[in-house]
């Protein structure tokens, strides 16, 4: 009987270490939580670094606390999942206030690449309506007249030397083949009307090509990316490698 009993309970305790064997791992092995690299998997992936992100930063940015999302994520060949959070102020997106956000295949915090801009310090509210700033972004670039498309404006929160700005950024066009070529972008104080900042968003570069020999093809850029693309044709690459492989896709 003694015997029956002991194996019973050597048996009970047997199948209740099978039950929970899943909490834990030989020393040095890492468990992979990303799943299949689904949607679903991206969606999880992106709230887990939000959740760590903002548990980082604690009450550095107190007391605006929903003021980060997250953007495009990407898992990489060495199963790690990266996830870029942009930071806005009363839904208006701080220009280059962004942050990546690097985890491990476990789940766990590898770390953080932090271009946030701390204490912002500006009004939301503009004085004026976007299409007065593109008449005065017009007034700031001479060939105005010469645009192939409509210019676009959007609204952000820029950081200069002197304070930080509400201001419409002003996206324009000029694609005529000529040497004056250009994407001027101007940034008008949503408060002022004066221009605070601008450059020249037509990034240009040389390749080999299959027939062509050497040839030129245009990047443009948003604050500090750039994408490869041909405006003209409507083409380009937005990942790497212009692949769908999971190991080089950004997941918006």
């Amino acid at each position: 009987m003694r015997f029956k009993v002991f194996i019973g309970i050597f048996a009970t305790i047997f199948v209740a270490c099978g039950d929970f064997s899943f909490l834990s791992k030989p020393a040095g092995a890492q468990k992979n939580v990303f799943g299949t690299r689904s949607t679903e998997d991206a969606e999880r992936v992106k709230q887990l670094s939000l959740d760590l992100l903002t548990d980082h930063l604690g009450t550095r940015f107190a007391p605006v606390p929903e003021q980060f999302k997250t953007n495009a994520m990407v898992f990489d060949d060495l199963n790690m999942a990266h996830t870029r959070v942009s930071q806005t102020v009363n839904g208006v997106p701080v220009w280059e206030g962004e942050a990546i956000v690097h985890l491990k295949s476990d789940g766990a915090l590898a770390s953080i690449t932090d271009e946030l801009k701390d204490a912002i310090v500006v009004s939301t509210e503009p004085n004026f309506a976007a299409s007065d700033a593109i008449e005065l972004a017009k007034q700031q670039y001479r060939g105005s007249r010469f645009l192939t498309e409509a210019p676009k404006s959007d609204l952000w929160i820029m950081r200069l030397k002197d304070r930080d700005h509400l201001v419409y950024r002003v996206e324009m066009r000029r694609e005529d083949g000529s040497s004056k070529t250009a994407m001027p972008v101007i940034f008008i104080d949503a408060q002022t009307g004066e221009k605070v900042f601008e450059y020249d968003n037509l990034q240009t570069a040389t390749g080999n090509s299959l027939y062509s020999g050497t040839v030129t093809f245009n990047t443009s850029g948003s604050g500090s990316t750039y994408y490869m693309e041909d405006p003209t044709r409507k083409v380009g690459t937005f990942n790497y490698a212009n692949t769908t492989n999971s190991v080089s896709r950004f997941v918006d």
